[in-house]
C-alpha cells in the first residue's frame, strides 16, 4: 500500500490447509520512513525567526514540492534528493538556498539567514535566457513569481532591473538585447498587479 514498506510473507502448503476457509490473516504495516527535514529562517543579524513565504522545488527539474507560511521552521518529511528553497519575507530580501537529502532514515538540518531590505540594497537574480531570446526560459518561472512576491510583501518597495547581454560582440546590439530583457520582467510584474512606478528599467 502507498505510504507503507513492503512487505513480504512466505506461507507453506500445510499451513494455509490450518486454517478455515473463511479465516481472516492480519498483517500489521509499517509506515515508509521518510526523512524528517527542519530548515530555519533566521535574522542574520539578531539570530531570531523569521515570518516567510517558501517555495521549496526540486532542483533540476524546478518542480514545486511545496508552498508554505512559516513563523521561521519548516517541518516536513521530505524524498531523498537536492532542492531548492526559495524564502520571501516583508523587510527582507528574498533568499534563495539549497538543500540536500541524503538519507530518509536521518534528520536533515539547514539554517537560512535572510537579510534586511536596506536603501539601494542590491541583489542579484538568477533569470536564465536563451542565447538571443528576450524572454527567460521556463527554469526561470518561479524566479520571477519570488521577485513578485517580495514587491507583494513589501508594498513600498522600489526596484531598478538591470537587464544584461553577453550574446553579441556588438554594443548596440547587447543594450537593445539587455534593454528587452528587464522590460518583459517589467511587463510581467505589472501583469501581476505591481504598480508600474515602483520600477526603473535599464539595459
Amino acid at each position: 500500500k502507498e505510504g507503507y514498506e513492503l512487505k513480504h510473507m512466505t506461507f507453506i502448503p500445510e499451513q494455509i490447509a490450518s486454517h478455515p476457509e473463511d479465516d481472516t490473516l492480519e498483517i500489521d504495516l509499517v509506515p515508509e520512513k521518510k526523512a524528517i527535514t527542519i530548515i530555519k529562517f533566521l535574522d542574520e543579524i539578531t539570530n531570531q525567526p523569521v515570518e516567510v513565504n517558501i517555495l521549496i522545488l526540486e532542483k533540476n527539474t524546478q518542480k514545486m514540492i511545496a508552498s508554505w507560511q512559516t513563523e521561521g521552521k519548516w517541518e516536513k518529511p521530505l524524498e531523498k534528493g537536492i532542492y531548492e528553497i526559495r524564502a520571501t519575507a516583508k523587510g527582507y530580501i528574498y533568499q534563495v538556498d539549497t538543500i540536500q537529502v541524503m538519507d530518509k532514515d536521518a534528520k536533515t538540518q539547514k539554517n537560512i539567514y535572510l537579510k534586511a531590505l536596506k536603501k539601494q540594497t542590491v541583489f542579484p537574480t538568477n533569470v536564465l535566457y536563451e542565447k538571443h531570446e528576450y524572454k527567460p526560459n521556463k527554469k526561470s518561472v518561479s524566479e520571477l513569481e519570488t521577485l513578485q512576491k517580495l514587491l507583494e510583501d513589501n508594498p513600498k518597495l522600489s526596484i531598478k532591473i538591470i537587464g544584461y547581454s553577453q550574446d553579441s560582440k556588438q554594443e548596440v546590439v547587447n543594450k537593445n538585447l539587455a534593454e528587452k530583457r528587464a522590460k518583459f520582467i517589467q511587463d510581467y510584474l505589472v501583469s501581476k498587479k505591481i504598480v508600474k512606478k515602483r520600477m526603473v528599467v535599464s539595459g
